[in-house]
C-alpha cells in the first residue's frame, strides 16, 4: 500500500471549521507481518477459570473495516494550536471527544498513564497508539525506534509526512501527519474520528464527499496496522515546521513498521514496557451547562471518567445531589435547595472525588423539576434461599423482589454521606446499610455492633461483608483499610500500603472467618482466606465494581462496570460484557455456588445460572 498524506491546516478553534490541505504522497509503504489478533492472557491458574472481557468489543472497527462517517466532536477543544498544550483543560477536552467517539465502536474510555503529561511529545504519541491498539485487540507496539524517530523528526520539521527510508534495526511501513494542533490527544482525534470522506472531508486524500471514497481512513489504517504481533515498532516526533508547505506550524508525525533487531536494543528510544497502563482513573469534570442556575434546576456535566459517579458536591458534603448518569462522558443532576451562591461542584466517584469547577446557584430554574434525577442504585443483597433479592439506592432507599422483606430504609431521611453497600443477616429477616462516611444503619433483625460514622477516614467507605452468623460485620475504605464489628476478626488490611487502584469491593470468606478485597483493576487481596487468582495485570475495558464469593468459600468472581465477569475457582456463567447497557453495572451477589445476579446504577437485574429473576428498580 502506498502511505497516505495527512494534512491539516486548522483555522481558529477545533470546535469550528477546519480546512484541509493535500501535500504529495510519500514513496512505497511496506507493512510487514501477516494479520494477527490479540490472544487471551495466559498464566498459571490451576484454581481459576479466568473469562476474560478485556478483548476488544463486537462492535470495535479494525483494518480493513472502515467507520461508516466521521464522528462531531462533543466540546469544543480547549487547546492552544501554537504551542504544546498539555493543560488538564486541553488534555480532558481532548479525552471527552475521544472516549465518546471510542463508546460509538463500544470500545472502552481511553485511561492516560499518570505521567502523561510529562512524557515527551513523542512518547506521548506512543502511549497513544497503544491505548488505540490494545483496546481493539490488537498487539502493542513493542517500541519507538531511534531511526523511525529521524525519520519522523525529519517530516515534522519539513511540515510533510516522514520520509520512509528504513536502516538496520527498522522496516518502515505507513507514515502519517498532523498540522497546526498543539496537543498529541488532538491529533490522534484527527487520524483515528475524523479522518473519513463523510459527511465532510476529514482527510487530504478524499477525493469526493462520500463514505466509501477510498482516500478516507488511511491514518487509522496506519494507526491500527498490523507490523507483527512481537517485534512492531513506530516512530514519532512534533516539532515546528521550519520549510515545506507550512513553516512555522506545529506538526505531529509518526512512522509504523517492524523492528529487526531484539527489543530492548541500542536503537531503541523508547519501550513500551516501561509505561504503567492504570486500568481506571477519577472523575474530571470538563464543563457545567449552565453554570448558573437555581434549585430545582437540572444541570448537564461533561467529563471523562463520570460511569461511577454516585453522588455530586455542591460546596461540599453537606449539600448533595444523586445524579443520573448518561454516558462516561455526560451526568445530569438537580441542583439541591441546600445549594446557594457560587460553591465549587465536584463529582464523587467512589473512593475519588473530581476537581472542583466553579457554580452559581443564584440563577433562575432551568429545566425545572419535572424530570426529577432519581438516586442511583448502588447494591444489591439475597435472601438465603436466593428466592428473592433486596436493592439499595444511594439515598438509602430500599426496593424489595421476591420473598424478600421490607424491613425498612433511609430514604428521605438526611444523610453524612451516600450509601454505597449492602448486606443481609443469615436468615433474610434484616439488612444493614453503610454509607461513604462509614455510618451503619441495620434493619429487621440485624443487629447495630459499631460504624465508622465518627472516625475521621483516610478514604470513604466504599463496601460492607456480614460475618456467616450475622453477628458482625465489616467495612473497608478505598485506600484499603478494614474496619471490624461485633465477631467480625480483623485479618489484616491494605490501609496505609500503596495500591495500584483503589480497593471497590469485598467479601467474606465464610469457610474461614477471613476476606478479600478486590481493587478497580481486579487486583485481589487476601486475609486468611485464598488467593485463587485476579486480573491485577490484564488491561481492563473498564474497571472492576464488584465480586461476590461462592457461599462454600470453593472461589470467587469479579464484575466490571460493563458487566464482564471474571472467575477464579467458581464456573462462569454468562455476562453483559458484550451487551449494550443503558447504565453500568454496580455490584454482584452469589446464589450459592452456582449462579449470581448482577444490578445496575438504573436498578436493572441481570441473573445468571441458577439465580431467578424477580423484578428490578428499573
Amino acid at each position: 500500500m502506498h502511505g497516505r498524506s495527512g494534512a491539516r491546516l486548522r483555522r481558529g478553534n477545533t470546535g469550528g471549521s477546519a480546512r484541509k490541505v493535500s501535500i504529495t504522497l510519500i514513496g512505497l509503504a511496506v507493512v510487514v507481518g501477516a494479520v494477527s489478533s490479540a490472544a487471551s492472557p495466559t498464566r498459571s491458574r490451576p484454581l481459576a477459570s479466568a473469562v476474560l472481557t478485556a478483548q476488544a468489543r463486537p462492535g470495535a472497527i479494525i483494518p480493513p473495516n472502515h467507520p461508516y462517517a466521521n464522528v462531531q466532536n462533543q466540546v469544543g477543544f480547549n487547546c492552544d494550536r501554537f504551542a504544546i498544550d498539555d493543560t488538564p483543560n486541553c488534555i480532558y477536552s481532548s479525552l471527552l471527544n475521544i472516549n465518546y467517539a471510542r463508546s460509538l465502536e463500544g470500545v472502552g474510555p481511553m485511561v492516560l498513564p499518570d505521567d502523561y503529561p510529562s512524557l515527551a511529545p513523542s512518547q506521548q504519541l506512543f502511549v497513544i497508539f497503544n491505548l488505540e491498539r490494545t483496546s481493539r485487540g490488537l498487539p502493542a507496539l513493542a517500541e519507538l525506534d531511534a531511526s523511525a524517530d529521524n525519520d519522523a523528526t525529519i517530516g515534522a520539521l519539513g511540515s510533510g509526512d516522514p520520509p520512509i527510508q528504513g536502516s538496520p534495526s527498522f522496516q518502515p511501513g505507513p507514515s502519517i501527519a498532523a498540522f497546526g494542533i498543539g496537543n498529541a490527544l488532538q491529533a490522534d482525534w484527527e487520524w483515528m474520528y475524523t479522518d473519513g470522506c463523510y459527511p465532510s472531508v476529514g482527510n487530504a486524500d478524499c477525493t469526493s464527499v462520500s463514505p466509501t471514497d477510498p482516500g478516507g481512513w488511511g491514518h487509522r489504517d496506519a494507526i491500527l496496522g498490523n507490523y507483527g504481533s512481537v517485534t512492531s515498532a513506530a516512530g514519532a516526533a512534533e516539532a515546528t515546521a521550519t520549510s515545506g508547505p507550512f513553516p512555522g506550524l506545529i506538526v505531529w508525525t509518526a512512522e509504523f513498521g517492524q523492528s529487526l533487531v531484539g527489543v530492548p536494543s541500542p536503537a531503541t528510544a523508547f519501550l513500551n514496557s516501561s509505561v504503567s497502563y492504570p486500568p481506571s482513573a477519577a472523575p474530571h469534570i470538563v464543563s457545567v451547562n449552565p453554570s448558573l442556575a437555581g434549585p430545582t434546576s437540572i444541570v448537564t456535566v461533561r467529563g471523562v471518567y463520570l460511569t461511577g459517579a454516585s453522588v455530586v458536591y455542591f460546596g461540599s458534603s453537606r449539600c448533595t445531589a444523586f445524579p443520573n448518569v448518561t454516558s462516561d462522558e455526560s451526568l445530569d443532576v438537580e441542583v439541591p435547595l441546600c445549594a446557594s451562591g457560587t460553591v465549587n461542584l465536584q463529582v464523587v466517584s467512589p473512593p475519588n472525588v473530581s476537581n472542583p469547577v466553579v457554580f452559581s446557584a443564584d440563577g433562575p430554574v432551568v429545566r425545572a423539576a419535572s424530570a426529577t434525577v432519581r438516586p442511583p442504585f448502588v447494591a444489591l443483597a439475597t435472601t438465603p434461599a436466593g428466592d428473592g433479592y433486596w436493592e439499595a439506592a444511594s439515598d438509602g432507599g430500599v426496593f424489595t423482589f421476591g420473598s424478600a422483606g421490607f424491613h425498612g430504609s433511609m430514604g428521605g431521611r438526611p444523610l453524612n454521606g451516600p450509601v454505597v453497600g449492602m448486606a443481609s443477616t443469615p436468615d433474610g429477616g434484616g439488612y444493614w446499610l453503610v454509607g461513604a462516611d462509614g455510618g451503619v444503619f441495620a434493619f429487621g433483625d440485624a443487629g447495630f455492633y459499631g460504624s465508622a460514622g465518627n472516625v475521621r477516614l483516610t478514604r470513604p467507605i466504599v463496601a460492607m461483608a456480614a460475618t456467616a452468623d450475622g453477628k458482625g460485620y465489616w467495612l473497608v475504605a478505598g485506600d484499603g483499610g478494614v474496619f471490624s464489628y461485633g465477631d467480625a476478626r480483623f485479618q489484616g488490611s491494605m490501609g496505609g500500603r500503596p495500591l495500584n487502584q483503589p480497593v471497590v469491593a469485598m467479601a467474606a470468606d465464610q469457610a474461614t472467618g477471613g476476606y478479600w478485597l478486590v481493587a478497580a483493576d481486579g487486583g485481589i487481596f487476601s486475609f486468611d482466606a485464598p488467593f485463587l487468582g485476579s486480573t491485577g495485570n490484564v488491561r481492563l475495558n473498564r474497571p472492576v465494581v464488584g465480586m461476590a464469593a461462592a457461599r462454600d468459600g470453593s472461589g470467587y468472581r469479579l464484575v466490571a462496570s460493563d458487566g464482564g465477569i471474571f472467575c477464579f475457582g467458581a464456573p462462569f456463567e454468562g455476562s453483559t460484557g458484550s451487551v449494550h447497557l443503558n447504565q453500568p453495572v454496580v455490584g454482584m451477589a452469589a446464589h450459592g455456588s452456582t449462579g449470581y445476579w448482577m444490578v445496575a446504577r438504573d436498578g436493572g437485574v441481570f441473573t445468571f445460572g441458577g439465580a431467578g429473576f424477580f423484578g428490578s428498580g428499573a
